[in-house]
């Protein structure tokens, strides 16, 4: 190796070590560019802690305020298992013993238009489902009476005052300059093809709406119904009726075909009974009148009748078994929910947390007086670099 060539490798090698120094002083110096930045924001902070104090002392006033102006609510729950796809129904034993009377159309098994879990969320809050219960009596402990969950929502339930007088003070103010109404006499719209509902009703379905909440266990199939109200007593009423009328509602959607078509062989069961009897009664009342004439032309009328009787009972016979087919088919698609937990009367409240609020209020106080501390002076640079450029 040449002398030239040594000294490229030593060069080489000094040219490295300098760049790694340089690199490491960079870094030490970021290091403490930082450090004296994090000191300096502490230092900021710390000689307006009397603004940072009184920022959160002032978010602590208001949680306190909003905490103890919201009324106590109260949750009752109830866990029900509906039926699902694939379940057998209990009539099982009944199916087979019809089938072997020739009842053979009435099936033991449940049908595929059982509904999913998931649907239920859907119903639970669908307008159809919730104007029905709202039409319902409960009974109010705060003044001793019964009255409509209508009633209750539209006159006694308390609104959040906070919301009502922040977010909601311009329809408040809209509200209090509008008109008022005079109240007329509603139509009545019952031959309607269609569904009327007036602003109170809305009104307490919104209400209702926004009390029932649901959790789904898609892997078990349990479905959790819990209603929310400022009333326990009215939170376990309430619970109860939806569980009712969600049943209810199942029961017509499942059984709505199978129960119209019971209706239609019901009627022509009563028409062929009636024919039955009446060409039953004509055939005794030929024969008691004819007794011992066997004239050819009695005879006749006695065959024409005879035949008459046993058209009449043919027809009432397989209207009787179909009658029979309809009614099991019936019963078998009505859908069983399985109550798991049975409403229970709430004896504690579910909501405000207080305490909780009260430290949400503080600590998001803190955040925003920190925030304020810290961007005051540089929008304070800000601004006197803006009218020095305009000077």
């Amino acid at each position: 190796m040449t002398n030239f060539e040594k000294d490229q490798i030593k060069l080489d090698r000094e040219i490295r070590s300098n760049s790694v120094q340089s690199v490491d002083v960079y870094q030490d110096s970021n290091k403490a560019d930082i450090q004296i930045d994090s000191i300096e924001l502490l230092k900021q902070i710390y000689d307006n802690r009397y603004t940072l104090f009184k920022i959160v002392g002032l978010f602590f006033l208001i949680g306190v305020i909003i905490a103890f102006m919201t009324p106590n609510e109260y949750a009752s729950s109830v866990k029900l298992l509906p039926e699902t796809q694939g379940q057998t129904s209990n009539l099982g034993r009944l199916g087979g013993l019809a089938a072997q009377f020739g009842l053979g159309g009435a099936s033991n098994s449940v049908g595929t238009d059982v509904l999913p879990v998931q649907i239920y969320p859907e119903i639970l809050t669908s307008i159809d489902f919730l104007h029905e219960i709202i039409t319902r009596n409960v009974f109010y402990a705060s003044i001793n009476d019964s009255i409509t969950i209508q009633e209750y929502y539209n006159e006694y339930y308390k609104s959040n005052q906070i919301t009502k007088y922040t977010v909601g003070l311009p329809f408040q103010i809209i509200g209090w300059f509008r008109p008022k109404s005079e109240p007329t006499d509603l139509p009545d719209w019952s031959n309607e093809p269609y569904k009327r509902i007036i602003p109170n009703e809305l009104s307490a379905i919104s209400g209702l709406r926004q009390s029932i909440s649901n959790d789904r266990d898609l892997q078990n199939g349990i479905l959790t119904i819990s209603v929310t109200t400022q009333s326990p007593e009215i939170s376990a009423q309430i619970t109860v009726f939806v569980t009712e009328r969600l049943s209810e509602y199942l029961t017509t959607y499942r059984t709505e075909k199978s129960r119209q078509n019971l209706n239609f062989i019901e009627k022509r069961h009563e028409e062929a009974k009636l024919k039955f009897e009446e060409e039953q009664s004509k055939l005794a009342t030929f024969r008691d009148q004819n007794q011992g004439n066997l004239t050819a032309s009695a005879r006749s009328n006695e065959q024409n009748l005879q035949n008459e009787y046993n058209l009449a009972f043919s027809v009432f016979s397989s209207l009787s078994e179909q009658l029979e087919q309809a009614r099991i088919k019936l019963q078998t698609e009505t859908p069983v929910i399985n109550v798991l937990q049975e409403p229970l009367y709430p004896t504690s409240k579910s909501r405000p947390n207080r305490i909780s609020f009260i430290i949400g209020y503080v600590f998001v106080g803190f955040v925003f007086a920190v925030t304020f501390l810290l961007l005051k002076q540089p929008f304070r640079n800000v601004i006197h670099t803006i009218r020095n450029k305009d000077d």
